[in-house]
């Protein structure tokens, strides 16, 4: 014979074990030191990316532009969000600018991604890279020769973070 109020009993005892963890209380956040050697937030960017997202944009009745998209990431390979000045160059030609033989810029674009409106405005949460749209690009793209995007951030500790990329027409 059974007793009906074992059968309680033995739910009782399960939601009793089972309810304690859909509590609604918020979970403490861990420490997590900065990185050695180093003074800056261990969620700073170390290096920034010229997105492949990145292209020249050329529609018929309208204006030629580039859409950049850059990215930056911290010390773990994450995109974060950063701060500091943020300068776009677009130079003609092929090959890697970088070095000490590096040309000046066909054009050059800044923006103080220090300011929090201006980082928040440029920031595209579903890419999760900053946006921009260059425009004043006719005279440069209508010239021989590639083009390459580099980008250069110049942080508030005064890393400077740089990556370039080539663009197709």
């Amino acid at each position: 014979m059974r007793r009906p109020g074992m059968a309680a009993i033995m739910l009782m005892m399960c939601a009793g074990a089972i309810l304690p963890a859909c509590s609604s209380a918020p979970r403490r956040a861990r420490h997590i030191d900065t990185p050695p050697g180093g003074g800056s937030c261990a969620f700073a960017p170390v290096a920034i990316l010229v997105h492949p997202l990145s292209r020249l944009v050329i529609q018929p009745g309208k204006e030629p532009r580039i859409d950049a998209h850059i990215e930056m990431r911290d010390a773990a390979g994450d995109e974060v969000k950063g701060a500091g000045k943020l300068v776009l160059e677009l130079h003609r030609g092929s090959g890697a600018f970088t070095g000490a033989g590096m040309r000046q810029p066909a054009l050059r674009w800044e923006t103080d991604l220090a300011d929090a409106q201006e980082n928040s405005r440029a920031f595209d949460r579903v890419t999760r890279t900053y946006r921009f749209e260059l425009t004043g690009i006719a005279e440069t793209i209508g010239t021989e020769g590639g083009l390459r995007l580099r980008a250069v951030l110049t942080t508030g500790d005064g890393r400077e973070l740089a990556d370039e990329m080539g663009l197709d027409r």
